[in-house]
Protein backbone atom coordinates (compact mmCIF):
# COMPACT_ATOMS: atom_id res chain seq x y z
CA UNK A 1 0.00 0.00 0.00
CA UNK A 2 1.59 3.21 -1.12
CA UNK A 3 -1.28 5.38 -1.33
CA UNK A 4 -2.15 7.62 2.14
CA UNK A 5 -5.91 7.02 1.20
CA UNK A 6 -5.31 3.09 1.55
CA UNK A 7 -3.03 2.92 4.37
CA UNK A 8 -5.73 5.26 5.88
CA UNK A 9 -8.31 3.17 5.25
CA UNK A 10 -6.50 -0.37 6.14
CA UNK A 11 -6.10 1.26 9.39
CA UNK A 12 -9.93 2.21 9.68
CA UNK A 13 -11.17 -1.44 8.72
CA UNK A 14 -8.39 -3.16 10.95
CA UNK A 15 -9.58 -1.13 13.94
CA UNK A 16 -13.12 -1.72 13.27
CA UNK A 17 -13.69 2.22 13.64
CA UNK A 18 -16.09 4.41 11.74
CA UNK A 19 -14.64 7.26 9.97
CA UNK A 20 -16.95 10.06 11.92
CA UNK A 21 -15.63 7.97 15.60
CA UNK A 22 -12.45 8.81 13.98
CA UNK A 23 -13.22 12.11 13.15
CA UNK A 24 -14.61 12.99 16.06
CA UNK A 25 -11.75 11.58 18.65
CA UNK A 26 -8.94 13.70 16.44
CA UNK A 27 -10.40 16.79 16.55
CA UNK A 28 -10.99 17.24 12.31
CA UNK A 29 -14.14 17.13 10.27
CA UNK A 30 -15.80 13.71 8.87
CA UNK A 31 -15.58 15.26 5.91
CA UNK A 32 -12.04 15.63 6.07
CA UNK A 33 -11.74 12.31 7.51
CA UNK A 34 -13.73 11.23 3.99
CA UNK A 35 -11.77 13.00 1.76
CA UNK A 36 -8.30 11.77 2.82
CA UNK A 37 -9.71 8.17 2.18
CA UNK A 38 -10.75 8.89 -1.74
CA UNK A 39 -8.12 7.71 -4.20
CA UNK A 40 -8.43 11.02 -6.22
CA UNK A 41 -7.58 13.13 -3.45
CA UNK A 42 -4.20 15.09 -3.92
CA UNK A 43 -1.52 13.90 -1.53
CA UNK A 44 -0.17 16.69 -1.64
CA UNK A 45 -3.11 19.36 -0.50
CA UNK A 46 -3.38 16.63 3.07
CA UNK A 47 -2.21 18.41 6.10
CA UNK A 48 0.79 17.09 7.76
CA UNK A 49 -0.42 17.66 11.14
CA UNK A 50 -3.86 15.87 10.65
CA UNK A 51 -1.37 13.00 9.33
CA UNK A 52 0.46 12.55 12.40
CA UNK A 53 -2.75 12.53 14.17
CA UNK A 54 -3.70 9.41 12.38
CA UNK A 55 -0.07 8.04 13.02
CA UNK A 56 -0.43 8.82 16.98
CA UNK A 57 -4.43 7.47 17.02
CA UNK A 58 -3.73 3.87 15.40
CA UNK A 59 0.13 3.58 17.04
CA UNK A 60 1.78 3.89 14.13
CA UNK A 61 5.52 5.86 13.32
CA UNK A 62 4.72 9.84 13.19
CA UNK A 63 5.41 9.57 9.35
CA UNK A 64 3.13 6.72 8.75
CA UNK A 65 0.92 8.43 6.96
CA UNK A 66 2.87 10.85 4.91
CA UNK A 67 4.68 10.81 1.67
CA UNK A 68 8.39 12.15 0.96
CA UNK A 69 6.83 15.57 0.22
CA UNK A 70 4.90 15.64 3.81
CA UNK A 71 8.60 14.71 5.13
CA UNK A 72 10.76 16.89 3.64
CA UNK A 73 8.31 20.11 4.04
CA UNK A 74 8.35 18.75 8.02
CA UNK A 75 11.95 18.10 8.85
CA UNK A 76 13.39 20.24 6.27
CA UNK A 77 14.16 24.53 6.58
CA UNK A 78 12.61 24.83 3.15
CA UNK A 79 14.30 28.76 3.03
CA UNK A 80 17.66 27.40 4.14
CA UNK A 81 17.88 24.23 1.68
CA UNK A 82 17.05 26.10 -1.54
CA UNK A 83 19.38 29.15 -0.85
CA UNK A 84 22.23 26.75 0.09
CA UNK A 85 20.96 24.05 -2.79
CA UNK A 86 21.00 27.03 -5.14
CA UNK A 87 24.71 28.88 -4.00
CA UNK A 88 26.20 25.19 -3.88
CA UNK A 89 25.25 24.85 -7.45
CA UNK A 90 26.47 28.47 -8.55
CA UNK A 91 23.24 29.79 -9.68
CA UNK A 92 21.38 33.12 -9.05
CA UNK A 93 17.97 32.60 -8.01
CA UNK A 94 17.11 33.97 -11.73
CA UNK A 95 18.64 31.14 -13.29
CA UNK A 96 17.17 27.94 -10.85
CA UNK A 97 14.01 30.07 -11.36
CA UNK A 98 14.35 29.42 -14.80
CA UNK A 99 15.26 26.03 -14.77
CA UNK A 100 12.27 25.19 -12.37
CA UNK A 101 10.02 27.19 -15.35
CA UNK A 102 8.79 29.60 -12.62
CA UNK A 103 9.07 33.32 -12.24
CA UNK A 104 11.77 34.97 -10.46
CA UNK A 105 9.03 36.49 -8.10
CA UNK A 106 7.79 33.82 -7.34
CA UNK A 107 10.95 31.79 -6.44
CA UNK A 108 11.98 34.39 -4.34
CA UNK A 109 8.97 34.18 -2.56
CA UNK A 110 9.61 29.98 -1.39
CA UNK A 111 13.48 31.13 -0.37
CA UNK A 112 11.91 34.32 1.61
CA UNK A 113 9.73 31.70 2.99
CA UNK A 114 6.31 33.89 2.06
CA UNK A 115 5.08 30.61 0.11
CA UNK A 116 4.83 27.18 0.96
CA UNK A 117 7.30 25.10 -2.13
CA UNK A 118 4.58 23.01 -3.77
CA UNK A 119 4.47 19.72 -4.55
CA UNK A 120 5.13 20.35 -8.29
CA UNK A 121 7.93 22.64 -7.61
CA UNK A 122 9.59 19.83 -5.09
CA UNK A 123 9.20 17.27 -7.49
CA UNK A 124 11.05 19.15 -10.41
CA UNK A 125 13.77 19.92 -7.32
CA UNK A 126 14.33 16.39 -7.29
CA UNK A 127 14.17 15.52 -10.46
CA UNK A 128 17.13 17.63 -11.47
CA UNK A 129 18.81 16.87 -8.53
CA UNK A 130 17.94 13.51 -7.11
CA UNK A 131 16.23 12.38 -3.79
CA UNK A 132 17.08 14.79 -1.01
CA UNK A 133 18.11 13.59 2.45
CA UNK A 134 15.88 14.78 5.30
CA UNK A 135 18.68 17.18 6.62
CA UNK A 136 19.57 18.91 3.36
CA UNK A 137 20.58 18.33 -0.07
Amino acid sequence: MTKISDRLDYEILDCGISKVRLAKEIGVSRDLVSSYTRKRFPEESMQISVLKSFAEYFGKDIYYFCNDYHKFMDTVDVVRFLKRLRQEKGMTQKVLADELNITTAIYKKYEQGKCRLPYQVYLRLQEMYGPFEEAGV
